[in-house]
Formats: C-alpha cells, sequence, structure tokens
C-alpha cells in the first residue's frame, strides 16, 4: 500500500482520471467525459495513472436472467509498470458483482504514475456498474 507523504490531496481532470482529496486541502472539481477514478496522490506526483486497457466484467447469468443492476468498487494496486499487482473489494451491491470487478480489474493496465520524471507506483478506485443495456435504455425514456 501507498501512503501519501503529506496529507496534500488535490482534484483535476488529467488523462482521463480525476485525482480526488482523501484529505487535506479543496480544490475545484471538474468532470471527466467518462467515468472517473480515484487516484490517491503521492506527493510529488506530476501525473497520473492514465487507463490503457479496460477489461469489462462478465455479468452474472443468473443476475441477468433475474434483471438484478447493481455496482463494485474495486481498489487496486499499480506498479511502476502500469500493472495492476493486487486488487481489493470496498463494496459491492451482490457479492457476484464484487467477484466478477476483481477479476476485471486485475486485467487493466495503465499507463504509469509519474513523480520527478520517473514512473512510480499507485493506487486508484474503480467503478464498476453492472447495468443492462435493455433495462438501462427503459430507465433513460
Amino acid at each position: 500500500m501507498i501512503t501519501p507523504m503529506r496529507s496534500v490531496f488535490f482534484v483535476a481532470t488529467l488523462c482521463g482520471v480525476t485525482v480526488l482529496p482523501l484529505a487535506g486541502a479543496q480544490a475545484p472539481v471538474a468532470k471527466a467525459v467518462e467515468p472517473t477514478l480515484k487516484v490517491a496522490y503521492v506527493a510529488g506526483m506530476e501525473s497520473p495513472p492514465a487507463v490503457v486497457r479496460r477489461a469489462a466484467p462478465v455479468y452474472p447469468q443468473d443476475l441477468r436472467a433475474k434483471g438484478v443492476q447493481g455496482t463494485a468498487l474495486v481498489d487496486a494496486r499499480i506498479d511502476s509498470m502500469g500493472r495492476v499487482v493486487s486488487v481489493e473489494l470496498v463494496k459491492a451491491t451482490r457479492p457476484e458483482f464484487g467477484e466478477r470487478a476483481l477479476e476485471a480489474a486485475r486485467a487493466w493496465t495503465f499507463q504509469p504514475a509519474m513523480a520527478q520524471g520517473k514512473a512510480i507506483g499507485s493506487r486508484v478506485r474503480l467503478p464498476f456498474d453492472f447495468v443492462m443495456p435493455e433495462v438501462a435504455a427503459m430507465e433513460r425514456r
């Protein structure tokens, strides 16, 4: 686990990723076009990790058949090469969604965060939405 060396955190949208404060100074919030990832700021971080490859979770077949929708939130630790080296489930509306989100998160790859011109490890929080297209289309009407 990477722990910030100081309690300075900020909010900024960069490379499609929003860096959010865990504590400390307040800054304006900027919205990204796609769902944002929460990134733990590390002292000296010049740029947060950027998603290179996303893997979509597999919708649990039994829940799809029942029309059950939900979400899962996963914390992932990224190494200095941009690989996901560990994942932890923060919360999920159903255990099945949590399992599938963890599987998907392990397959993501990133451009690593940078500090002082060098790639560094970082932590991100990945949101996963399990929404059936048919139901989502009906909800938008």
